[in-house]
């Protein structure tokens, strides 16, 4: 679902997310759906904060699996040009409270290789 491409960003079409995950709310194959998150890079730089279209993707993506999800951005130091290193940023998306009120928070990842 990327809209736009260039050598170091690509940006998401949004509407395309929303319009292929209503159509699956639609036919009633919501509940199947097996999505917890997603990932991607930020190869420009070593900001592993999401971009507002990051936000608005794992929102919706929350919204749409009535949970909250996962968002994955993995960045590199720059001496790392094969990415043999990445560091991984962990963000969890969310609703709470009594307005439902969104929340994007870092989170943790425990084990794993070492």
């Amino acid at each position: 679902m990327v809209k736009d491409r260039a050598e170091r960003w690509a940006r998401l079409d949004i509407e395309a997310l929303v319009g292929e995950k209503a159509g699956l709310r639609e036919s009633g194959a919501a509940d199947r759906v097996g999505e917890i998150g997603s990932w991607h890079t930020h190869p420009g730089s070593q900001d592993g904060r999401p971009s507002d279209a990051d936000l608005a993707h794992w929102l919706n993506s929350c919204d749409f699996l009535k949970r909250p999800y996962l968002g994955l951005i993995l960045t590199a130091e720059r001496s790392d040009a094969r990415w043999n290193n990445p560091i991984v940023h962990v963000w969890i998306v969310r609703r709470t409270g009594p307005l439902n009120r969104p929340v994007c928070e870092p989170a943790l990842i425990e084990g794993g290789p070492k």
